[in-house]
């Protein structure tokens, strides 16, 4: 009678096991599937991002181009007013920085002038000091 009753949880506990392992296995397949198609949707959303920014490259090289392209045929359109215009312009911008320049250098100058005086006289007051402590040291020593 024990024997049998061992028997039976001996089979009881294999079929459990047994159940065990079949569970285990089937999720470990539904898990590695739904790995593999998480894996496949990521590639696919990288590769679509991929093309997206190929044919974005594309078009902004196709837009520069067309830009680029304008620019010349405007450029090689200019006329020769367009052109002198453009000279005056440059010397009148030069002229003026000239004039610009002249007058600072002028300022500095005169600032330069008038603060000559007030630098001599420091000057000057400062010989006369060291000349009083000069006599008063002198004066000390004899």
């Amino acid at each position: 009678r024990a024997a049998a009753t061992l028997k039976d949880e001996a089979a009881t506990l294999r079929t459990s096991l047994a159940a065990a392992a079949a569970r285990d296995e089937e999720n470990r397949s539904k898990t590695k599937a739904l790995d593999e198609k998480r894996d496949s949707a990521v590639a696919a959303r990288r590769e679509k991002a991929r093309q997206d920014a190929v044919a974005a490259t594309k078009a902004a090289c196709a837009a520069t181009r067309q830009a680029e392209n304008a620019r010349t045929a405007a450029a090689t359109t200019s006329t020769a007013a367009a052109a002198t215009a453009a000279t005056d312009r440059d010397a009148t911008v030069t002229a003026k920085a000239e004039a610009r320049k002249a007058e600072r250098l002028a300022a500095k100058r005169s600032d330069f002038k008038a603060a000559v005086p007030a630098a001599k006289a420091r000057l000057e007051a400062v010989e006369e000091k060291w000349q009083r402590r000069d006599v008063k040291t002198n004066a000390r020593l004899r």
